[in-house]
């Protein structure tokens, strides 16, 4: 899992806020990642996890086409079978470095309990209090229903 990354609109030297994958933030872990050798090495699990078992695949494929009268060739279908999962793996962990800050947003959302705002009802300044009164009215409503019931369920009880 990569290491959370300061995701929100208003922390200082933040200019944008994090609504779709960028490849800079992929650049911006890359270069955290190799400045510490520790986290270098946690990269290179889930890069051998991908692509050693395509490796696998491309020997034993070779095997099938070729045979086993020249190993040479199973070795070249290793190698080509590595280069296809060192291709694949890092294609899609920076598709999942990219997507840190927003997924990092979206945590925070919601172990906020908060709905988020989007991006015109950001824009506009009265947006919080229209957000925050539709809130009560949605609870208001809620709380109303709920005594309706517990009033239906109580006469309920009381009819013969």
């Amino acid at each position: 899992m990569t290491e959370p990354v300061i995701a929100l609109q208003n922390h200082p030297g933040d200019v944008e806020f994090p609504v779709r994958p960028r490849r800079r933030y992929t650049r911006m872990l890359d270069a955290r990642r190799k400045a510490d050798p520790t986290a270098m090495r946690k990269r290179a699990l889930p890069v051998t996890a991908i692509a050693v078992p395509i490796g696998i695949l491309g020997f034993v494929l070779s095997y099938v086409w070729v045979g086993s009268e020249d190993f040479a060739n199973n070795l070249f279908g290793l190698f080509l079978g590595m280069c296809a999962g060192l291709l694949v793996a890092s294609i899609v962990l920076a598709v999942r470095d990219a997507r840190a800050p927003r997924d990092a947003q979206r945590q925070y959302l919601a172990l906020a309990a908060r709905s988020p705002l989007t991006p015109a009802a950001a824009a506009d300044p009265g947006a919080r209090r229209r957000e925050r009164l539709r809130d009560a009215r949605l609870e208001l409503v809620a709380r109303l229903h709920a005594d309706l019931r517990g009033a239906a369920a109580g006469a309920a009880r009381q009819a013969p």
